[in-house]
This record gives C-alpha cells, sequence and structure tokens, in this order.
C-alpha cells in the first residue's frame, strides 16, 4: 500500500487553508481512495468536511475509521 508523505498532505492543508476548499477535498478524498488504510489520510478528510458542514459525508470517513480502528 502506497503512503504518502508530508508534502502531499501539507499540500492539501495549505490549499484548504487558502480557501480552495473543494478542490483540497477533492484531493484528499483522492488519496484517502488511494490508500484506504491510512487513518490521519481520513481523519484530515472528515475535518474539512466537518468545517464546510458536510457531515454526512464526514459521517461516513468517521465510520470507515472506527472500521480500520477503534481507537
Amino acid at each position: 500500500m502506497a503512503r504518502f508523505g508530508d508534502g502531499e498532505i501539507d499540500d492539501i492543508k495549505n490549499k484548504f487553508q487558502a480557501g480552495m476548499r473543494a478542490e483540497a477535498i477533492r484531493d484528499c478524498e483522492i488519496l484517502c481512495q488511494s490508500d484506504p488504510g491510512n487513518i490521519e489520510t481520513k481523519k484530515l478528510c472528515a475535518v474539512m468536511h466537518c468545517l464546510e458542514g458536510n457531515f454526512k459525508n464526514a459521517s461516513r470517513i468517521l465510520k470507515e475509521i472506527l472500521e480500520l480502528s477503534e481507537d
């Protein structure tokens, strides 16, 4: 399974903070699909969805996280 570097995650965070929120969420969703076992990426994606008021998508991702790890 591929793991994504901090640079890619940082790029997504920077994009989100710069107001390019839809693009950042899209990129994060792509990373989540590419590496479905990466909990940290899923957490970031869920937080971004929450901040945008996309609670249904955030809930979906949080459920995926719980399936991977109950912590």
